[in-house]
C-alpha cells in the first residue's frame, strides 16, 4: 500500500483535490501563516463538529519566542465554547497540571469522564465539562501541543476523527516549520563560513571577523541565527 510521509502531505496540501480537504495545510502553504493563525483555523474547523460544547487548541511557542516557565510543558492557544465564543484569557495557557498522567506518559489519545481519580484536577478549560478528549500534537515523536474536545454530558463518546485529523495536520506543519528552520540555519552557516574566509583572505583585522561572528549569534532564529540577546 502506498502512503505519503507527513512532509509530503504538507507539500501536497495546496493541491489536494479529492477526499477531505487539508485546510490547515493549504492555509500554511498559501499564506506562510504562524502558530496563532494555525490555532484559529483549527478551531474554525472544530466548531463544525457535532456533539461538542467546547474545543481547545494549544501549541508550543514559535522558534525564538520561547518563554521561561517553572512547568516543563506550557502551550499557548485558544478555547472556543458553543454559544459563547472565545474562552477566558487565562485558558490560553495550558500547563501539564491540567493534562492526564496517562497522556503525558504514553502520548496517546485520552478520553474520560470528569469524575473519579483519573480525571485529576478539574480546572481551567475543563471546568463545567462532563467528558473530555485530549489528542496530542506530535512532531517527530515530540509532544508539541494539544487538541481538546469537551462535552457537558458524561459517558457519551466524543468525536475523535476530527480532533485526530486536526492534530495530525498541525504535527505536519510543525515538522515542516522545523525543517525550514534547520535549512535556514544551514544556509546561514554556509554564508558565514564564506564571509569569514573572504575577510581572512583579504587581510581584514580580527576585530571585523569577530564582529561578523557576534552578529550571526544575535540574528533572529528565523534568519538562521540563534536569537541571542547579546554576544561577547
Amino acid at each position: 500500500m502506498f502512503t505519503r510521509s507527513r512532509e509530503e502531505k504538507a507539500n501536497a496540501g495546496s493541491h489536494e483535490t479529492s477526499g477531505q480537504p487539508l485546510s490547515l495545510l493549504r492555509l500554511a502553504r498559501a499564506n506562510g501563516s504562524h502558530h496563532a493563525q494555525w490555532v484559529a483555523q483549527a478551531l474554525k474547523e472544530l466548531k463544525d463538529i457535532g456533539g461538542i460544547e467546547r474545543a481547545g487548541v494549544w501549541l508550543d511557542q514559535e522558534p525564538g519566542t520561547q518563554e521561561a516557565h517553572a512547568s516543563p510543558i506550557v502551550f499557548r492557544g485558544e478555547v472556543w465554547e458553543r454559544g459563547i465564543g472565545n474562552g477566558p484569557p487565562e485558558w490560553t495557557r495550558l500547563s501539564e497540571d491540567l493534562l492526564p498522567r496517562q497522556l503525558l506518559r504514553e502520548e496517546k489519545n485520552c478520553e474520560y469522564d470528569l469524575e473519579g481519580p483519573e480525571a485529576g484536577v478539574v480546572m481551567g478549560p475543563l471546568m463545567g465539562l462532563g467528558r473530555a478528549l485530549w489528542v496530542p500534537i506530535l512532531a517527530k515523536g515530540t509532544l508539541r501541543g494539544m487538541v481538546m474536545l469537551g462535552s457537558r454530558t458524561r459517558h457519551a463518546p466524543l468525536p475523535r476523527a476530527g480532533a485526530e485529523r486536526i492534530a495530525e495536520e498541525l504535527g505536519v506543519l510543525l515538522e515542516l516549520e522545523e525543517s525550514q528552520r534547520m535549512a535556514a540555519a544551514h544556509r546561514a552557516d554556509l554564508e558565514l563560513h564564506r564571509s569569514v574566509q573572504s575577510l581572512a583572505g583579504e587581510g581584514h583585522s580580527g576585530n571585523i571577523i569577530l564582529a561578523q561572528l557576534a552578529e550571526s549569534c544575535t540574528r533572529a532564529v528565523t534568519l538562521g541565527g540563534v536569537g541571542a540577546v547579546f554576544a561577547l
